[in-house]
């Protein structure tokens, strides 16, 4: 029995993208919980599985103009 293609993973429904995606309700409790001060952007990143300079992005979103 072969593994099953992408292809056939796509026609299934499941997900090839294994990217964290956040909610618009994640990225404000981000925002809030890092203003508040007392937890740092590593932190953060790891308890919600993704980078620290995506966390960077939400806490300070003029950072993402330069890159």
């Amino acid at each position: 029995m072969s593994m099953p293609s992408k292809l056939d993973k796509v026609r299934l429904g499941e997900s090839l993208d294994r990217r964290v995606k956040l909610t618009e309700a994640q990225k404000q409790e981000i925002r809030e919980r890092y203003s508040r001060g007392g937890i740092g952007q590593r932190p953060l990143a790891k308890e919600y599985g993704v980078s620290r300079s995506l966390i960077q992005i939400i806490v300070n979103p003029d950072i993402a103009e330069y890159k």
